[in-house]
Formats: structure tokens, C-alpha cells, sequence
């Protein structure tokens, strides 16, 4: 082959394995370059800065990017901005290698965290998108609303065109939720994650599906409410909690007795109803025994028929064979008729014995009455005295 052919190859080639990886890189989740990428003794263009020496994407002039500082409590005291800086980098490109790999929980733990150290309003597109692959619908609503706040007039057209799009989809999968309680500063769960805390001031965003919502707080009992949110929803809870003391106290409580006079005579206790006792087996007996009538009265008309066709043959010319099947056919069909009427016989016979046999039930067992009660104080004793008949 040609030099010049060969060289013409090599670059086509170059070219789809590039155009290949970056599809595949920024398919629905990353369009920008990666931000904390410095730039490599083997790169031949430098990536540009920022005043504080922060590097950007190719997309973005060197005043488009955000003040790089750490957020509140994220990065420790001791940390410098080159730490800082460093370990946002290492974090962001974690993060972009196990997107690659599809493990897209990993992913955006490392992309939160990246943002925790350097709040570049650009990993907030990644975050979001990332968010919509788990079905975490409600914190890529959050943060794709976050990237429009913060991203202002430096994010292309195109990229604002279809955050909207994202946005309007995610409507329709999420849903608002108002949690009232009597208790300030109890945290609310959802699902065993913390949400938010007591007072709520406006509705929280939420995914759309089956919940538990959960408020708590030390030294209350925790309740818990189970509800079901359809996209655009905005739903309302009042969960009201008890101190534990009080609780325990309500549960521990025993129940009430009735105080009666003790100089009064209460008489005769009226009698107690016998408990309900059924006896299943009489139930199957009769049932059986009508089941075996009503077979003896078919199987006996059957054979009745079979027996008039007998003696119809009889009468008028035939052959011996039909002679003999319709012999048989009779003869079976009694047969069976009189197995089932004696067994009818025997089965309702058992039955109405035991069914004679069982006691009276209307009439109720014999009871003890108290006729006398008597409450007596004596030298360090209480004596009670009853009569009873």
C-alpha cells in the first residue's frame, strides 16, 4: 500500500476510535470535558486557567469559571487549595472511569464528592444525569436546576434546551410532600433516609412510587406513615409525636376492673353463655349422605331406563349381541343404584346417632351464686367472708 494511503488510513481509523469513545463518554451524561483535568507534559495544548489557577473545559474562557472553594465542612481545615484541588481531580476522574464501567451508584458518589471539594457548577450536569440512569428522579430534578441557577448565561443554548427537556420529563416522576408534626427539630425520613427536619417551610421534592416516611427525634416515639405519590403529586402529612415516657406509661397501663359495693349482696351471677362448639364430622356425615341419595336416585333411574330398553328389545326381533348389551347395561346401573342407596342408608343412620347423641347445649351449666360478702379490718390483717350457694 501507498505511503500516503497508508498515512490516510491511520488517521481515519485515529479518527472513528475517537469519535467512538467520545460518544460513548458523553451519550446523555457528559458533554463537557472533564474540569479538574490538568494539563500533561505529553499534551501539546495547554488547558486554560483561571484567575485562582483552576482548570476548565475547552467550553468555558478563562473567566467563565466559578470561584473554586470547598464547601462547609467538607474538605478538612488542614487541606490547602492545591490539596483540595488534587483531590477534587482524583475524585472527578473516578468518578468518569466507573461511568465508563456502568456502575453508576459509584459514579455519582464520586461526582458529589468532587463537588463537595470544588463547587464547579458544570459537575452538577453530570450529577444530574447520573441521578436520572439510578431513577433517582427527584436529586436530578435538584441538581439540573442547581446547573441552570448557577451556569447562567455560560451554558450554550443547546445544553439549556435539553436540560428542559430532562426537566419536563422528571415532572411526571416526581412528586411534592408537606410533613407536619408537632415536635420542632425531628428529622424526617423517607425510605430510612434523612429528608429534611421539622418545620417544614414548603413542600419537599420526592420521587413518585411507594414510601415510608418516618419522623423521629430523641426522647419521642418515632412513628412511621406508609403512602403511595403518582407523578405531580403534592400530598400532605400530619405525624404527630409522643414523648416516650407518656407512651410507655399508655402502654403499661392495665386495664380497668368494676368496683362493686361490698355491703351489697350482688345475688346470683347470671349465667355464661357455653362457648360455640361445632362438630365437623356430623357436618361431613350429612353432607355425605346427601351426596350418596342423590347418586341412588340417578344411578336408579338410569337402570330403570337401561331396564325398559330391555324389555322393549324383547318385544320386537334383534340380534343376541344387543340382547346382551343392554342386559349388562341394566344390570350395572341397578346395581350401582342399590350400592349407593344401602350406603346412603348406613351413612344417614350414623349420622342421626351421633347427631341424637350430643348433649343439650340450650341448657346452661350450673353456676355457683353468692348470696353475702363481708369486709372486716382487723390487727394487722383484712379479712373477707363470702356465702355461697
Amino acid at each position: 500500500m501507498p505511503k500516503n494511503e497508508l498515512v490516510q488510513s491511520q488517521r481515519q481509523l485515529r479518527t472513528a476510535t475517537s469519535t467512538h469513545c467520545s460518544r460513548r463518554l458523553t451519550a446523555y451524561v457528559f458533554a463537557l470535558l472533564p474540569i479538574f483535568v490538568t494539563a500533561s507534559p505529553l499534551a501539546a495544548p495547554k488547558v486554560p486557567k483561571t484567575a485562582n489557577n483552576l482548570p476548565v473545559s475547552s467550553e468555558a474562557t478563562p473567566d467563565a469559571s466559578p470561584k473554586a472553594e470547598p464547601s462547609a465542612g467538607a474538605a478538612a481545615p488542614a487541606l490547602v487549595a492545591g490539596d483540595i484541588k488534587k483531590k477534587a481531580k482524583e475524585h472527578f476522574e473516578t468518578g468518569l472511569r466507573l461511568y465508563e464501567d456502568g456502575d453508576y451508584s459509584l459514579a455519582l458518589i464520586e461526582f458529589e464528592r468532587a463537588y463537595s471539594y470544588v463547587p464547579d457548577f458544570r459537575v452538577l450536569y453530570n450529577i444530574g444525569q447520573v441521578s436520572i440512569q439510578l431513577a433517582r428522579y427527584a436529586r436530578a430534578a435538584q441538581a439540573l436546576e442547581q446547573y441552570l441557577k448557577h451556569g447562567g448565561a455560560k451554558i450554550p443554548a443547546a445544553r439549556v434546551t435539553s436540560v428542559h427537556i430532562d426537566l419536563k420529563m422528571l415532572e411526571g416522576r416526581t412528586a411534592h410532600l408537606m410533613v407536619k408534626s408537632n415536635v420542632d427539630d425531628a428529622e424526617i425520613l423517607l425510605d430510612d433516609s434523612i429528608l429534611s427536619k421539622t418545620p417544614v417551610t414548603e413542600p419537599l421534592l420526592v420521587d413518585a412510587g411507594e414510601h415510608r416516611v418516618t419522623v423521629q427525634r430523641a426522647g419521642y416515639a418515632s412513628r412511621t406513615e406508609r403512602l403511595v405519590l403518582a407523578g405531580r403529586d403534592e400530598s400532605m402529612l400530619q405525624i404527630d409525636l409522643t414523648e416516650e415516657s407518656k407512651a410507655q406509661q399508655i402502654s403499661e397501663r392495665p386495664p380497668l376492673m368494676p368496683l362493686t359495693d361490698v355491703t351489697q349482696k350482688p345475688g346470683v351471677f347470671p349465667p355464661v353463655a357455653p362457648p360455640a362448639h361445632k362438630n365437623e364430622l356430623l357436618y361431613v356425615g350429612w353432607g355425605a349422605t346427601g351426596l350418596l341419595a342423590a347418586g341412588w336416585a340417578i344411578t336408579g333411574y338410569i337402570g330403570i331406563r337401561a331396564a325398559s330398553d330391555l324389555h322393549s328389545a324383547l318385544q320386537r326381533p334383534t340380534t343376541a349381541n344387543e340382547l346382551d348389551s343392554l342386559r349388562v347395561k341394566a344390570r350395572g346401573w341397578l346395581l350401582a343404584s342399590d350400592i349407593l342407596g344401602v350406603t346412603a342408608v348406613v351413612t344417614g343412620g350414623t349420622t342421626l346417632y351421633f347427631t341424637l347423641k350430643r348433649p343439650n347445649r340450650d341448657q346452661p351449666p350450673s353456676h355457683v351464686g353468692m348470696t353475702d360478702l363481708r369486709l372486716g379490718l382487723g390487727p394487722g390483717a383484712v379479712q373477707l367472708n363470702g356465702a355461697f350457694e
